[in-house]
């Protein structure tokens, strides 16, 4: 069917128009509108053609959904709900819709002929954004604030499982065509496959460096689409992970993509108020429709099987019809220009000549350099090309410096690596390649070390101190596709074979197309010239300045005449500039205020950072810290600042602080009346030997891979969760509190390059809940890191000896699996290394626990951008009024004040009139306040005169029950509210804005209230204020043989205290549901148990379902994942003598069965009991 029949000429339609465009006109080429769909009272949501293209749903915030039928332009049906809608579905058989209903967090089914709604699904406890039906109509996929996607049962309405991993909203979901893979979309970055029958996750696909609010199968189920709010469209291959095309044309976030049927055409929406329309052969742009958008989740759809695209015009609220004319379209592709950019790193020790090599090759001559710590970067034309596509490929060598307090700093920039120059001394006789085994590991991090040559530099300066056969040998276990090769950057020996070389390891082929608008190229060209000036002094240079500089250039410049009608938008110059941040051309710095300036020269910022690093650790009290308040007021002599504008200099110390305080590799600490940035890497001091607090190591861990910053992070984050108070940090130590005594911490060993080992330890009176919250949040941040992770968990011989930590690490290393007993000498079978994984299935503490402390380090980066814009004001002044019992919550918010540079005035004598008064509201300081307490007896007089004065007086109020500042007649406080503890960071940002007198509103810091807020209610506002750690059962897998049912009865009674208490969760096969598939319930309880319990009798050795499926699965996964299965001897047989079970140790201790014990005189209850005890302990292990 045509269009022309699908929507006819109708007599009389003549709407109003709508964003100035009538039914029957074509704004652009291609493109004609045909109708116009109005009855929205409010925004409109995901909008959804019907499977069979007959009809159109619309959701609104105006809580209905509307039914269309798009040729009469009428609504058929207006399906009220209770809320805000989002996101609406049509079954395949276009019987029945299905929306969310944001009042009440559920799903909606509706019949859609009638109109009424059939069933709700209830299972999500925040908002729904994204709901989608399966191909075959049986299940649905639900995504949602509380970071699940949820899959129900279509026809019960039951949810059949919840799938985890996401760490902020679920923006979208999306089945692929032939319903094997689900894909969702979040606001943490990523987009996540997963299997559809098992739920299990497939992948994380990385790359977005903003939230991803739209993902897009294609036909072939291979690929996938996603649209970010980094303002690029990536197009993904499903399997490799990889991403395929980038396209960078959007000036701003782009909400939405939706595909033609036939996968020709992608449409996208964006909040540069345009709706593009793209060939998907060539990724070309053909047209442009102009259409404001006011909503967070707008939406476009194309028609199932005609070339009609829907869309929404007036500010959401209205939608419009077009139809495409694909033959005018295929000619109207827009210049577009597809380059990719590869990073080569030039990484080494130094003094290696890294420097004088970079140089060499990219200028052709030789020049002599001293040892630096900063960081620059060359194109080399030698290594460009252009690929068979057409595809400019443009190659930048990096050269990093090699120093060892400088690692922390450059080891940041080593994402994102195409290729690498691994350069060593290869005269040098103490150990040469040392230094490239660390940088090795650091490229690798926990994937595949990227294509790399590894170069022996300045052989012009001596004889090699190692034989090509051990070069080549190294080569080949780290896995150096490029082999070795010798240079000299002074003579030149070496090199054009280098460039040779270099060009055939750049995976050109492999590399992702950006496609991107001439306008682009041209600023990206024109900057990329500025840099270059040589007489320019200014390294800096603001938004309106580049304006000016690039219409200037093209009036002054021999062009086209068509080139002489170039225009651009703002927004289209700084996504380009953006752009040219990526690949890290330049850096867009904000000032305190919120003013943007483009820094030319990005490696002055790392230069300066490296000097910060070298300055902090020269600390004279081995701290590893500077001063923030004299840094930022630039007290300190940097080289990299000479000769710069005062302005210019603030601008980059805040630049370096905040990306210190981002990536977490320092925290603030207030000592006497100085506050400190300590970079945790750099402290010197050492664990005091009088402390003698008794403690015993736990778990450790081997990490290898980019380790440089992983000891810092861990110490930053697990300081700023609220379960673990950071109280000590030593030399390559830091400690925290859970409770009063109750002590944990870890430590790091660092003694091989490239490799860290991490031991928790904890105090005696640390409880095992406590324990495994500590170890469950240390892992949580460990695992997220890039790098291979392998964890030794302690061991224990049969005599209950804890073997030594090193031992068990050293035997591992050896390969060997097994060990002696240091204490009685016993042999002792070591478990398999566990390598590290992130369940799917993280507790609700445990998300919040991380969530708190990734809030509270956007807290700790925006309060420089506070004490950098007030750098030249004196400290604000106030005075806390509490009550004895807000003690322990006013000693922590003094801590937190002081830090953020706050003065506080503890007499109240000395109080002054410009001096802020806050008051900690609680129920109890009500009471002291109506009843003249003595505790408030030198406060009174203050806050009443402020009273009077209504200036300069804030009341906090610290638990709910407090209804409101009249109550104890503080009528003209501020409130602010401080119940919720998860909320804090954003609540104290607040309070410190007011005390620095910075409005709200104010350009550069509206942002950053905002961010704060969005990242809370995206991570935090599901999340029960009161949620405590909870401990992880032991899951205990019992096998026996039904003629055995009497003993398993009597030991499922013994373990119900312990099943009671959470400690563990045992299964059996009588607890398989009637109905449900027995074997396969067998096998997933064997594959998921922790323990496995052998009721051995010579029925059970005679079982043929025991012998031949469940115990060999069990002893395998005791070899392979270190699983621990216990025989316990209940009838007297001969189970010594047999091959699978002589090697384990079984229970009683003494191997005497339990039907031996008199059941009379309370034996057999005692055996039992012994049993239980052990597997207790056992479980406390786990735990």
């Amino acid at each position: 069917m045509p269009p022309s029949e699908f929507l006819p000429d109708l007599p009389n339609y003549d709407p109003e128009p709508a964003d100035g465009v009538r039914v029957g006109e074509s704004p652009v080429p291609g493109l004609t509108l045909r109708r116009i769909l109005r009855g929205h009272e409010d925004d409109i949501g995901r909008i959804a053609w019907s499977p069979d293209g007959s009809l159109l749903a619309s959701p609104s915030d105006d809580t209905t959904i509307r039914i269309w039928d798009v040729a009469s332009s009428r609504a058929l049906q207006t399906l009220q709900g209770d809320g805000e809608i989002n996101s609406v579905a049509w079954s395949p058989n276009t019987q029945r819709l299905a929306s969310d209903n944001s009042s009440g967090n559920t799903i909606c089914l509706w019949n859609v002929a009638s109109g009424k709604p059939l069933q709700t699904l209830k299972g999500h406890t925040d908002i729904v954004w994204s709901v989608k039906w399966s191909p075959d109509g049986q299940r649905l996929a639900s995504g949602s604030q509380d970071q699940t996607i949820c899959l129900w049962d279509t026809v019960s309405g039951k949810k059949l499982q919840s799938l985890r991993g996401h760490t902020s909203w679920i923006q979208s979901v999306a089945w692929s065509p032939d319903g094997q893979h689900l894909a969702s979309s979040s606001g943490d970055d990523t987009i996540r496959l997963w299997d559809a029958t098992s739920g299990k996750h497939l992948h994380t696909l990385q790359g977005h460096t903003n939230s991803v609010y739209t993902v897009e199968w294609l036909r072939d189920s291979q690929r996938l689409l996603s649209a970010s709010a980094d303002n690029t469209i990536r197009l993904w291959d499903a399997t490799s992970g990889k991403t395929l095309q980038m396209l960078e044309v959007h000036s701003g976030y782009v909400r939405c993509i939706a595909l033609s049927t036939n996968d020709k055409w992608l449409a996208s929406k964006s909040s540069d108020n345009t709706v593009r329309i793209w060939r998907c052969d060539t990724w070309a742009c053909v047209a442009v429709i102009n259409e404001a958008s006011d909503t967070y989740d707008p939406s476009v759809a194309f028609h199932p099987s005609l070339p009609l695209l829907a869309t929404l015009g007036e500010k959401d609220c209205t939608i419009r019809i077009w139809e495409l004319d694909e033959s005018l379209l295929l000619g109207q592709a827009q210049k577009s220009v597809h380059y990719t950019t590869a990073k080569i790193v030039l990484v080494g020790d130094s003094g290696v000549g890294k420097t004088g090599l970079g140089y060499r090759l990219a200028q052709n001559e030789f020049k002599e350099h001293a040892s630096t710590h900063g960081q620059q970067f060359w194109v080399i034309d030698e290594l460009g090309k252009t690929r068979k596509d057409g595809t400019q490929c443009e190659a930048v060598l990096w050269d990093l410096a090699g120093q060892h307090v400088y690692r922390s700093i450059h080891s940041i920039f080593l994402d994102h690596v195409n290729a690498s120059l691994v350069l060593f001394d290869p005269s040098n006789r103490q150990d040469p390649l040392k230094g490239a085994e660390f940088w090795l590991e650091q490229l690798k991090g926990n994937a595949q070390l990227p294509p790399s040559v590894l170069v022996g530099a300045r052989v012009d300066r001596g004889a090699p101190a190692l034989s090509q056969q051990d070069l080549e040998q190294f080569c080949q276990r780290y896995g150096i596709s490029g082999g070795y090769i010798s240079t000299s950057a002074m003579t030149g020996d070496g090199l054009p074979e280098l460039l040779e070389r270099l060009k055939a390891q750049i995976p050109w082929d492999e590399m992702t197309t950006t496609v991107t608008t001439v306008t682009f190229k041209r600023i990206k060209d024109y900057v990329l010239a500025l840099k270059e000036q040589p007489d320019r002094k200014n390294v800096l240079v603001s938004p309106a300045e580049l304006r000016v500089l690039l219409e200037t250039s093209l009036e002054t410049s021999e062009v086209s005449e068509t080139d002489q009608v170039w225009t651009f938008t703002d927004a289209e110059m700084m996504t380009a500039v953006g752009h040219l941040e990526n690949h890290g051309y330049v850096s867009i710095l904000r000032s305190s205020a919120g003013e943007q300036s483009i820094l030319l020269r990005p490696e002055l910022l790392v230069g300066l950072a490296a000097s910060i690093v070298l300055q902090a650790d020269k600390h004279p009290r081995e701290l590893g810290a500077i001063n923030e308040a004299e840094l930022l007021k630039g007290n300190y002599a940097f080289d990299e600042l000479k000769g710069l504008e005062p302005a210019e200099q603030q601008l980059l110390l805040d630049a370096a602080v905040l990306r210190f305080l981002d990536h977490s590799i320092c925290f603030r600490e207030t000592l006497d009346t100085d506050t400190l940035l300590i970079f945790p890497a750099l402290i010197k001091q050492k664990r005091p030997l009088q402390d003698d607090t008794p403690f015993s190591d736990d778990i450790s861990y081997i990490v290898r891979g980019r380790v440089e910053n992983i000891y810092a992070t861990l110490v930053v984050l697990l300081g700023y969760t609220p379960s673990f108070l950071r109280i000590n940090h030593w030399q390559n130590q830091a400690q925290y509190e859970m409770d009063a005594g109750q002590i944990c911490g870890f430590r790091m060993l660092a003694d091989r390059e490239g490799e860290i080992e991490l031991v928790l330890y904890y105090g005696d009176q640390m409880p095992t809940s406590g324990r495994t919250a500590f170890q469950t949040l240390f892992e949580q941040f460990l695992y997220q890191r890039e790098v291979e992770v392998t964890r030794f968990p302690p061991v224990l011989c049969e005599n209950h000896h804890r073997l030594e930590r090193t031992t068990v690490t050293k035997r591992s290393r050896e390969g060997k699996t097994f060990a002696f007993c240091e204490e009685c000498g016993s042999k002792v079978d070591l478990p398999a290394a566990q390598p590290a994984s992130i369940g799917t299935s993280a507790s609700s503490w445990l998300q919040r626990e991380e969530a708190i402390a990734r809030l509270r380090n956007t807290y700790e980066t925006h309060l420089s951008n506070v004490k950098g814009y007030r750098r030249q004001w004196a400290a604000p002044r106030c005075h806390l009024s509490y009550v004895p019992a807000q003690e322990t919550w006013a000693k922590i918010f003094q801590h937190d004040l002081r830090d953020a540079g706050i003065y506080l005035v503890s007499d109240v004598a000395q109080v002054q009139p410009d001096d802020y008064v806050v008051v900690l509201d609680t129920p109890a300081y009500q009471q002291a306040w109506q009843q003249s307490a003595a505790a408030l007896k030198d406060d009174r007089t203050l806050i009443q005169s402020r009273l009077v004065s209504k200036k300069r007086l804030l009341s906090l109020v610290l638990e709910s029950k407090t209804t409101s500042a009249s109550s104890h007649d503080l009528r003209g406080c501020k409130p602010g509210d401080f119940c919720n503890p998860s909320h804090y960071p954003v609540s104290l940002f607040d309070l410190v804005l007011n005390l620095y007198a910075i409005p709200f509103d104010l350009m550069g810091f509206a942002p950053l209230r905002e961010s704060l807020h969005r990242q809370w209610e995206e991570n935090l506002s599901q999340f029960a204020p009161d949620l405590t750690p909870t401990i992880k059962s032991l899951k205990v897998f019992i096998s026996y043989a039904h003629k055995d049912e009497e003993f398993k009865d009597e030991l499922v009674t013994m373990l119900a205290s312990m099943q009671r208490q959470g400690i563990i969760n045992a299964w059996q096969d009588r607890l398989i549901e009637p109905g449900d598939e027995w074997y396969q319930a067998i096998q997933t309880a064997m594959n998921e148990c922790d323990i496995a319990l052998l009721l051995v009798s010579k029925n059970f050795l005679a079982s043929r379902f025991i012998s031949d499926q469940e115990v060999p699965r069990l002893l395998q996964r005791r070899k392979e994942e270190g699983m621990r299965v216990i025989p316990i001897i209940i009838r007297q047989c001969m189970w010594s003598s047999e091959p699978i079970l002589k090697d384990l140790q079984a229970l009683p201790r003494d191997g005497k069965a339990v039907i031996t014990f008199s059941e009379g005189n309370g034996d057999r209850d005692q055996a039992w009991a012994d049993i239980v005890k052990a597997l207790e302990k056992r479980a406390k292990e786990f735990q």
